[in-house]
């Protein structure tokens, strides 16, 4: 995520790096109960992105159908930290960060690659998780689910999963003829 912090640390303002490199403004974080606190299994973030699988579904069935399926799993495969701060992980090979002084990116989550126990495989720093609308928390499920999905398919970085994911969370996708999807498939070098 993209954070914002004044002087004794306390957020400020936030976005999630995927939809932040699309060109989302960032925010003030949400005051009072985080997102986290609106259901235990993740159900306004599920209802979301679900919203958005529709979409896809119109133009690539079957990978929609694969993310719903895996949409459906993952709330049990996620713990949320509190008062700890992620160590940052190499795979996103960001182009930038933000210009002003008191932003910075920070590790919003960590997929594990070895877990003793499923409820381990996805960890989620509660302070920025709590921070960030639903629309930006549904948007890091999606990011996870796309990421594993390309990280099968020999990926080794998250840049392709940030672009499809902002793709997929854009104004313009419900929009998108199945020509111009595939095209962008194309462009990404994406082997789906």
């Amino acid at each position: 995520s993209v954070v914002c912090r004044d002087s004794k640390g306390k957020i400020q303002k936030i976005e999630f790096l995927d939809l932040y490199e699309a060109g989302t403004p960032l925010s003030a974080p949400l005051a009072g109960p985080g997102p986290n606190n609106r259901s235990p299994k993740f159900t306004s973030e599920s209802v979301l992105l679900n919203a958005r699988l529709v979409l896809l579904k119109k133009i690539h069935p079957r990978l929609a159908d694969q993310f719903a399926k895996r949409l459906k799993q993952i709330p049990e495969e996620i713990t949320l930290k509190d008062g700890i701060r992620l160590v940052k992980v190499d795979d996103s090979l960001h182009a930038f960060e933000p210009k002003e002084k008191d932003c910075a990116t920070e590790q919003l989550a960590i997929r594990k690659a070895v877990v003793y126990n499923s409820a381990d495989r996805f960890v989620i720093d509660d302070e920025l998780w709590s921070a960030l609308s639903v629309r930006s928390c549904a948007a890091l499920l999606s990011h996870e689910i796309i990421y594993e999905y390309f990280f099968k398919l020999g990926e080794t970085d998250s840049r392709k999963a940030r672009i499809f994911n902002a793709l997929l969370w854009s104004d313009g996708f419900s929009k998108l003829s199945k020509p111009a999807y595939w095209q962008k498939i194309r462009d990404l070098k994406i082997a789906i």
